[in-house]
């Protein structure tokens, strides 16, 4: 699965090409980063779900504010993870 993200203030656009087109797929957030900082496993939360075939779900990131997000994109099949680093709007 490749995956993009689209900032639109406040929301992103999470997108994605599925390569097959069964399915459900969950987006993970974290504005945490505790495994840099003492080793430890971040804190997520889900963000949305949708069916594979829609290859796109729009998330709002105003809760936590942050300077920066991870994004879990997790299907069936994969995980994919990107970030999104940037000032505090």
């Amino acid at each position: 699965m490749a995956a993009e993200l689209r900032k639109l203030s406040p929301d992103v656009v999470v997108s994605w090409k599925a390569m097959e087109k069964e399915g459900k797929v969950k987006i993970w957030l974290s504005s945490t980063n505790h495994f840099k900082d003492y080793g430890k496993s971040d804190e997520y939360r889900l963000a949305g779900e949708t069916f594979l075939s829609n290859e796109q779900l729009t998330v709002d990131l105003t809760e936590p504010q942050s300077t920066f997000h991870k994004v879990i994109i997790e299907g069936p099949h994969n995980t994919v993870n990107q970030w999104i680093v940037g000032e505090e709007e």
